[in-house]
């Protein structure tokens, strides 16, 4: 009898159980709830296929007022870069979040078209780098982000949408 109790708990801890899992949804709403973000997000986005991902984004073109809004202080040092950030030079803030852990922010540079946002990292190989491409619609919020490592064959994709961060939650 204790062998069928320890394999039906065994099945339960592999399936992850009933409603045990938390979703990416579930991560957010802990950070949003305590004020756990970057005060420069305004946006979050959702991956289709990872339900334990998300990322946070926000547009340089909106980080003064977006500061102002949530009574943060915009200092000197970032309304000097803000000034060189316009136009084709915008940037866009963008940070992962898997199981509500945050990775390092990216500030990803505009890329060919006012839809393209371009970064290029350190993929930890001798001589090696890899590139971050984001396309987003912005009209319907969805995207493709992918990267790829130069000298690698392929690259990943991942799809997904972004919606607003809520602004009343958001101070």
């Amino acid at each position: 009898m204790s062998y069928r109790f320890c394999f039906l708990y065994m099945l339960m801890l592999l399936s992850g159980g009933a409603g045990a899992t938390e979703t990416a949804r579930d991560y957010y709403n802990e950070l949003l709830n305590i004020n756990g973000f970057n005060p420069l997000a305004t946006f979050v986005c959702f991956p289709d296929e990872q339900t334990e991902t998300f990322f946070l984004m926000g547009r340089s073109s909106q980080f003064e007022e977006t500061l102002k809004a949530k009574g943060k202080p915009v200092d000197a040092a970032l309304q000097q870069v803000l000034k060189q950030t316009k136009g084709n030079h915008e940037l866009l803030y963008w940070q992962g979040f898997d199981r509500g852990v945050g990775s390092e922010l990216t500030m990803l540079q505009r890329g060919a078209s006012i839809s393209e946002w371009i970064g290029i990292f350190d993929a930890g190989k001798a001589k090696s780098n890899g590139k971050l491409s984001l396309r987003i619609t912005w009209p319907s919020l969805r995207y493709r982000l992918a990267i790829s490592i130069k000298d690698e064959p392929g690259e990943f994709d991942a799809y997904g949408r972004c919606e607003p961060i809520p602004e009343k939650l958001d101070k």
